[in-house]
């Protein structure tokens, strides 16, 4: 079960986000990540990464934040199977 320290960053990301603070949404879901490495904390960190840069009206990739896998030999594509 989930420890009282990580029940309340959990809340305060969600707070953060519903009160549109991406940043400290984003930072909130990275450490939650950090303690326990769930994939999902990732991804809602790559999710506030995305909604600050249309605030801020740039693009830089969330890809560092995907848990999808990377294939550096392929540029960061899959391997095309044939």
């Amino acid at each position: 079960p989930p420890d009282a320290q990580y029940q309340q960053l959990l809340r305060t990301a969600i707070a953060a986000n519903s009160a549109g603070e991406f940043r400290a949404a984003r930072e909130a879901f990275l450490e939650l990540y950090t303690l326990r490495g769930h994939c999902e904390t990732r991804l809602s960190a790559a999710n506030m990464t995305l909604k600050v840069e249309r605030l801020d009206g740039t693009s830089t990739s969330a890809r560092s934040h995907s848990c999808a896998p990377s294939w550096p030999s392929s540029g960061g594509r899959a391997p095309v199977r044939e």
